[in-house]
């Protein structure tokens, strides 16, 4: 699964919050944004299955950024700020889905915990 994404927010009336990557296969998943600058596009990690520990992330070579983790009903069970060379973010619930965003974005539109997202895969 690579290309593009559109993230809506939940509910009945949709808002297209952002554009992403889509980052899912090993190699991705490992480099990530490492090197990207710091108004970077958002990225979609999509991990093969849930899982707290197995999902955590490092932000070793990376800008700043927020990290939204996403079950795999999109709920949002935890946003980070995340700060650079960072060797172990570890989410507070498992997760399916982890979007990295840059510095800022999640609080601009108001993306929190229990926050229901959808996905719109661009071909």
């Amino acid at each position: 699964m690579t290309g593009a994404v559109r993230v809506f927010s939940g509910g009945k009336a949709k808002k297209l919050l952002w554009r992403a990557r889509v980052f899912s296969t090993a190699g991705e998943l490992m480099r990530g944004i490492m090197g990207s600058p710091p108004n970077f596009s958002p990225a979609l990690f999509v991990f093969p299955f849930q899982s707290r520990l197995r999902n955590a992330i490092h932000s070793l070579f990376c800008p700043c950024f927020d990290a939204v983790f996403l079950d795999e009903k999109l709920v949002v069970v935890d946003v980070k700020s995340v700060s650079p060379f960072s060797l172990f973010v570890v989410p507070l619930a498992s997760c399916k889905y982890l979007l990295e965003l840059p510095s800022g974005e999640a609080l601009r539109k108001r993306v929190a915990i229990g926050s229901r997202l959808s996905l719109k895969f661009v071909v």
